[in-house]
């Protein structure tokens, strides 16, 4: 196989390769300057990009070929974790001959050779109803990368069109198959690419790969007419949009980096793919995430996480930021109380939270002084941001002198929710045979509130193997007591609901004593208590029997 015409491979020669589980021979070329001769340089054997495995990619450069245009690109694993393209997709510089398809195509649908072909422009016509790209000629003296190929949004998704309404991700797009671009904006991963302590400068993400950078190169974009701010500007495609016409992009040049800017879907930029892998905790971001996870996926998320170690991550539905962790019993815990505030005007659906329809509180006690006593409404109390400072106490309090802001281990106390509430019902009366389970709460979409089943006997797991002090590392659970109208208990115990009925009008709850005893709650406690919330990510993966 010969490369299309026009391919520049900048400093590099030719290796045999044994990367991936295919492979391919072809003559690549070498050029040493923006307008150099191109001139075969060696055979090239080694594997196709579309079917690298994850462990193919490292730390060290390496390279693979393209097989819907044979053109061979440097790749690496960089200090984010991540496997990327170290040069800009240059898809289309010469004619396909063969169509783009979801077996050689981060795509769905077939897009054939000829429909791409036509979106090659030699001048931009602002439009995004149809593909236009424009191959650029030269390298960028400072990455050492040739400039490659601008695309307008709709040429780089391979002919989506985003909706009316506002579109968070691009599944598909011209990447090739098992790569996708990457994701933009706020804490996604082209930021967390350039906040990566490594690349954490303009020089750095210009820096060739040789000299330790990410060679971003300053290939520039086209509007209406020819490409401009070539050797000024480089702008970099994201799949997440902003709205339905504008998309998040990262945007390099001479002197600064914006990670999170975002431009008109009609304009061509340049892209970057990134190696689809299993997920990691890392790459999510909210709570929810987890909800959206395959089995698999999850597993994979579950296994990257360090035993005991915290990972933060975002409840979307007020945007209050928890630290999780995976425990020794193999499950994924919140390490702190929830604090959702419950409203009446607040509808909670199945996309943000463990239950399997639409969801109004009936009521609540924001404005009230004293605990609502009934079991039919959902109430819970907020006490505000007051922390408890891991010293332990030896007896009940009824005000907050139980309650410092100060000290080691500080931790939220969260909301305190009587059991209708923390299993997210309006009305919970029909629940009165003991051992019935309500299988759903209050926690985020993909947690659920710990069970029988998967419930008190996860709770007597996990203290299996935390015995002794549980609100200290990595556990965390505070001794929060509870409320009825005022504190009560506030550093001599905590108390967390399950989701367990009990037929005389009480619910299933753990407790957890300053002594460092517990109390698996057996006997439950009365609904209409107020008690703490601690969720757990589904599935549970391990419990044992009382």
């Amino acid at each position: 196989m010969t490369p299309a015409t026009g391919y520049s491979f900048s400093s590099w020669s030719a290796t045999s390769g044994t990367l991936g589980s295919a492979s391919a021979q072809t003559t690549i070329y070498a050029i040493s300057s923006a307008n150099a001769t191109l001139t075969a340089a060696a055979t090239f054997t080694g594997p196709e990009i579309q079917n690298l495995s994850s462990s193919s990619c490292t730390t060290t450069a390496s390279q693979a070929i393209d097989n819907r245009d044979n053109h061979v690109y440097t790749i690496q694993r960089l200090a984010d974790g991540n496997c990327w393209m170290m040069e800009n997709l240059d898809l289309g510089r010469s004619a396909l001959t063969t169509d783009l398809t979801s077996s050689n195509t981060n795509l769905s649908t077939t897009v054939t050779a000829s429909t791409f072909n036509s979106w090659k422009k030699t001048s931009g016509t602002a439009t995004y109803t149809a593909g236009e790209f424009i191959s650029l000629d030269g390298t960028d003296t400072t990455s050492n990368i040739p400039y490659g190929t601008l695309y307008n949004y709709y040429a780089a998704s391979g002919g989506t069109l985003l909706n009316n309404s506002v579109v968070t991700s691009i599944e598909h797009d011209i990447c090739p198959a098992g790569w996708r671009l990457p994701t933009g904006g706020v804490d996604m991963e082209q930021m967390k690419l350039y906040y990566t302590e490594q690349y954490h400068s303009y020089t750095k993400m210009r820096a060739s790969i040789e000299n330790g950078g990410t060679a971003y190169s300053l290939s520039g974009m086209f509007s209406t007419g020819a490409p401009t701010e070539v050797g000024v500007r480089g702008y970099y495609w994201s799949q997440t949009a902003t709205t339905s016409s504008m998309i998040y992009r990262l945007v390099i040049s001479n002197s600064s980096v914006n990670p999170k800017n975002y431009n008109t879907a009609q304009n061509g930029q340049s892209i970057r793919c990134l190696l689809k892998e299993p997920p990691k905790i890392t790459d999510l971001h909210y709570m929810q995430d987890f909800n959206d996870l395959s089995e698999e996926d999850r597993t994979s998320v579950i296994s990257s996480m360090a035993e005991n170690t915290t990972y933060e991550l975002i409840d979307n539905r007020d945007n209050n930021t928890y630290l999780v962790a995976k425990m020794k019993d193999g499950n994924v815990w919140m390490t702190q109380n929830l604090d959702l505030d419950l409203s009446t005007g607040t509808t909670l659906t199945p996309a943000n939270t463990d239950i399997p329809a639409n969801w109004t509180p009936s009521s609540s006690t924001y404005t009230n002084s004293s605990w609502n006593y009934t079991t039919t409404a959902p109430q819970s109390y907020n006490p505000g941001t007051r922390y408890w400072n891991g010293n332990t106490h030896s007896g009940s309090g009824s005000s907050t002198s139980y309650i410092s802001t100060s000290g080691t281990a500080q931790y939220h106390l969260g909301n305190y929710y009587n059991w209708t509430a923390a299993v997210a019902l309006n009305n919970s009366s029909s629940y009165t045979t003991a051992g019935v389970i309500v299988d759903q709460s209050i926690c985020p979409a993909g947690w659920t509130l710990p069970r029988g089943g998967y419930g008190l006997s996860t709770y007597y797991a996990l203290l299996l193997n935390y015995s002794g002090n549980a609100w200290l590392s990595p556990t965390y659970f505070t001794l929060s007591g509870t409320w009825s109208g005022s504190y009560d208990w506030v550093g001599y115990s905590g108390a967390f609901w399950a989701t367990g009925a009990k037929s005389d009008g009480r619910a299933y709850y753990v407790d957890f004593m300053s002594d460092g005893s517990r109390n698996v709650g057996t006997g439950g406690y009365d609904r209409d208590m107020g008690l703490s919330v601690r969720c757990i990510a589904r599935p549970v993966a391990a419990y044992i029997t009382q």
